[in-house]
């Protein structure tokens, strides 16, 4: 699974808009908005959006755990890719 489409299922499910959830992330709309197209985050939103993941402790009960769970495992591995790619 893609970063985007865990960010959209995740954003689907708890029935909030763009804007709403890229506040609760520390982000804009429209950079939400890119990277639910498909778009690489920079690092630094990349860093928020893997604190925001961590941050569900307790996941609202219409959220399946599951979506959570692929978006930290989605995250550390886009995040991984991106340490590899600034070492070489």
């Amino acid at each position: 699974m893609k970063l985007c489409d865990v960010l959209r299922q995740y954003r689907w499910a708890i029935r909030v808009g763009v804007r709403e959830l890229a506040a609760e992330i520390g982000c804009s709309a429209s950079t939400l908005s890119r990277i639910e197209r498909g778009h690489l985050p920079d690092g630094t939103t990349l860093a928020l959006i893997l604190l925001w993941l961590l941050k569900k402790e307790t996941p609202r009960r219409d959220v399946p755990l599951d979506i959570l769970a692929e978006g930290v495992t989605v995250l550390l591995s886009v995040m991984a890719g991106f340490l590899l790619a600034m070492l070489i």
